[in-house]
């Protein structure tokens, strides 16, 4: 079940004889695919190449997570969505290194890396264009909607990945230390404010990108933000979403963070 309860489904199922394996690297990582779709693969851009059938352990999007998908949202079976679902079963595996996939959009402005993170619509994507549009010599996007969160030895760093979202914005190369996150929320007015640990745990916890298919999985997620919460500064801002809102976030985080 993709971030959901714990789920009782049975063991992976699939539609159709898996035949295509390709492997590449995520935030060092590297991971083995085997695809039911030769085109799932050409959504990944340069991140993979492809390898001989025996490999072990390879990440395969069962065919419960598709029909979750085509009943919940209306998708259908083809090899965008299973290009989609592959992030759930990534980030099952990157977990095992200390890193997930986040939902989030990040940018690199002063040397470091901030996430805007909210359910989608609420305007991740429109944040990211607004720094852009505002301060384009300050700003670099790592990715626009998936990036990969890494815990390294006492730092939380900020990779990209290729599930960008549909825009398709971001950089494959660029990586960062995370230096905070914002919370967002629409509103009628621009308010933003720090959140303590207990009220920011819940909100970081569900934008983890995994399948919360067992314990194991849920103990490493819970392990992981407990690093980022301990040492990471979080805000949450209600925005109206328009270039006011982000000349208000840019000098409150110039001023709060002294940069």
């Amino acid at each position: 079940m993709l971030g959901g309860e714990k789920s009782s489904s049975p063991p992976y199922i699939y539609y159709l004889k898996m035949s295509h394996y390709y492997c590449g690297y995520f935030a060092g990582v590297e991971l083995v695919f085997n695809f039911r779709y030769e085109k799932t693969k050409e959504y990944f851009g340069n991140w993979l190449i492809p390898v001989s059938e025996n490999q072990k352990n390879p990440i395969r999007v069962p065919k419960y997570d598709i029909q979750e998908w085509i009943t919940k949202w209306g998708r259908e079976d083809d090899p965008y969505t299973e290009f989609g679902l592959s992030a759930f079963r990534a980030s099952d595996h990157l977990l095992l290194f200390d890193k997930c996939v986040f939902h989030a959009a990040s940018i690199i402005w002063k040397g470091k890396a901030f996430l805007f993170t909210a359910p989608s619509g609420v305007g991740k994507t429109t944040q990211l264009r607004n720094w852009q549009q505002l301060y384009p010599d300050e700003t670099e996007i790592i990715n626009g909607d998936k990036p990969i969160i890494s815990i390294e030895r006492e730092e939380v760093w900020v990779y990209s990945s290729p599930w960008k979202g549909k825009e398709r914005i971001g950089n494959d190369s660029l990586s960062a230390q995370l230096g905070g996150i914002i919370i967002l929320e629409q509103g009628i007015e621009n308010i933003i404010k720090r959140l303590n640990p207990s009220q920011s745990v819940s909100q970081i916890l569900r934008r983890f990108l995994c399948t919360v298919e067992s314990e194991d999985i849920i103990r490493l997620m819970c392990g992981i933000e407990e690093r980022i919460i301990s040492s990471i500064p979080i805000w949450k801002m209600n925005n109206t979403g328009d270039l006011n809102s982000t000349k208000m976030l840019h000098d409150f985080l110039q001023e709060e963070l002294c940069l």
